[in-house]
């Protein structure tokens, strides 16, 4: 989609889910904003158009973007304080935001981003959690300031807000009791299953999943506890996807071995090939993430972005070019010289 395109998408999808302007821009922008952009009057920086849609619960995967110099460059740059994040170089990866926050103008959108990037950060490094909780709530205050974060229900929250909800919610365990947790979670699961399509929905489940489902169980409640497991371990089997697979694997043969017993050749025949299969699988996900010196992130942040598929200007310039066998000079007859077609592709 071309920059002022976003605007005929978002007013469809508005229409389809019967969500109102006010609703949707709710603590973003003004209800007369919002219609600008929906009648192609205004443009819609990308960051925009993707929290617009992420509140209507409309997967990323849908759409494919064409971005302008601009774009690319603060995608580029997210890009570099998302790897400097997962790779805890705390040093460089706050100087990289502060400049980020310089250049946008802290803009709310960007503002949020960095928020939740700094709080990531001072999770891996072991700050106090009542500081990493308040800057959590003052990132969600943001966009919505007045609602309560641990009350999903009745919002439509983008993925920013969302990811803020989770690590909250992460961050109260061993400080609220196990029930009240337990609560918090299967509210967020919820969330995931009324308002999210399951292409992004898959992204999120599994890892709420090993987080709640031992509490089920420790606090008796293995009927809810299965049920969690088997649909994580089905949405990743519809939608191809390994997100913690091996965690949800191993609870689940663990409630098999709890309901035939750990000697396996007592078993149905049916359930020792399903435990020989669900062995094979895992040790090989180990073994992959020994022999390539990778750990299996605790929590996934960084798919919060909604990015779907990018395709920056000068690579389709440059990828129809040569597979057209022009030539610089060619492409540039009539229209501009062969020095504005290097410069932009």
């Amino acid at each position: 989609m071309g920059e002022n395109e976003y605007g005929r998408i978002i007013a469809y999808e508005r229409k389809r889910t019967q969500l109102s302007a006010e609703k949707l821009c709710e603590g973003i922008c003004s209800r007369v904003y919002l219609q600008r952009i929906e009648k192609g009057e205004r443009f819609c920086e990308k960051i925009l158009a993707d929290v617009l849609l992420q509140r209507m619960g409309v997967a990323s995967e849908k759409f494919s973007y064409v971005l302008n110099v601009q774009e690319q460059e603060k995608i580029k740059w997210k890009e570099k304080i998302v790897d400097l994040v997962n790779r805890n170089q705390k040093k460089e990866a706050m100087y990289e935001m502060e400049q980020y926050k310089k250049q946008t103008k802290k803009t709310i959108l960007y503002l949020q981003f960095c928020m939740l990037a700094e709080t990531v950060l001072g999770w891996k490094n072991g700050e106090d959690r009542e500081k990493l909780l308040d800057n959590i709530q003052k990132a969600w205050n943001l966009t919505r300031k007045g609602k309560n974060i641990l009350r999903l229900q009745g919002l439509c929250c983008s993925y920013f807000e969302f990811s803020l909800a989770m690590l909250y919610v992460r961050l109260l365990e061993g400080d609220r009791k196990e029930e009240e947790i337990i609560m918090y979670y299967q509210k967020l699961l919820l969330y995931l299953e009324k308002h999210v399509e399951e292409s992004d929905r898959v992204k999120w489940y599994s890892q709420i999943a090993v987080r709640v489902v031992p509490l089920l169980k420790k606090n008796n409640n293995s009927k809810q506890a299965w049920k969690i497991t088997v649909q994580a371990i089905q949405l990743l089997q519809r939608q191809a996807c390994m997100f913690h697979l091996s965690e949800l694997l191993r609870l689940y043969q663990e409630f098999l071995e709890e309901k035939y017993g750990k000697i396996r050749v007592s078993m149905p025949q049916k359930v020792q090939k399903e435990l020989f299969d669900i062995d094979g699988i895992c040790n090989s996900l180990e073994w992959c993430y020994q022999e390539y010196k990778e750990k299996q992130k605790e929590w996934i942040w960084d798919i919060s972005f909604g990015v779907g598929e990018l395709y920056l200007c000068q690579d389709i310039i440059r990828g129809r070019r040569n597979g057209m066998g022009m030539s610089q000079q060619e492409l540039a007859e009539g229209i501009c010289s062969p020095v504005t077609i290097s410069n932009n592709s």
